[in-house]
């Protein structure tokens, strides 16, 4: 069993997933303009999810150099989800 979780990496990319889906609706009509103050105000309502995902950054690179096998597995499952996520965000119109 590792001595550290992937607590942090996990809530940094939770924090990155928000703020990506955030601008990738601002961004689809290609600019960013006043009608796209309800996504920001969205995002907003993420605060606590974006400032969870910085404050523990420092401890990432001892998370990932304790990485278990499960552990790596669990990130890749929740990049994948990002990543589903963005790519469905992009195909709405």
């Amino acid at each position: 069993m590792s001595e550290k979780s992937i607590k942090e990496t996990l809530e940094l990319l939770n924090s990155i997933e928000v703020i990506s889906i955030s601008f990738v609706k601002a961004f689809k009509d290609g600019k960013i303009n006043l009608e796209d103050l309800p996504i920001f105000f969205e995002l907003m309502k993420e605060a606590k999810t974006i400032i969870d995902g910085i404050q523990g950054i420092k401890e990432i690179p001892e998370e990932i150099k304790d990485l278990e096998e499960r552990e790596a597995a669990a990130i890749g499952i929740k990049l994948y989800a990002i990543l589903a996520r963005l790519k469905k965000e992009i195909k709405e119109k």
